[in-house]
């Protein structure tokens, strides 16, 4: 009989699975600003034959990587500890 209690905690609860797609709407809401950009500056062929969402994607995650190395996990406090007018104004 234990062995019909014995479910495991995964992702697959309701609040888990909410937040999981809140995320990626957040996400796909900040491809859409960034393509809306591109597409204001560059126009609309440009960027539909030549931006590679891959390449996007790979760009952030290659400069943040290289950001964390360049730069000493003690120099982003001053970063935190702003506020976001104070931040807006950098």
């Amino acid at each position: 009989m234990a062995y019909f209690h014995s479910e495991i905690n995964t992702l697959g609860y309701p609040k888990a699975a909410l937040f999981g797609f809140c995320l990626s709407l957040v996400a796909y809401h900040l491809l859409a600003v960034v393509l809306a950009a591109l597409r204001s500056v560059h126009g609309e062929e440009i960027v539909d034959e030549e931006v590679s969402l891959y390449d996007i994607a790979n760009d952030i995650a290659t400069t943040y990587h290289g950001m964390m190395i360049a730069i000493p996990a003690p120099e982003w406090d001053l970063f935190y500890a702003m506020t976001l007018p104070e931040l807006a104004v950098i």
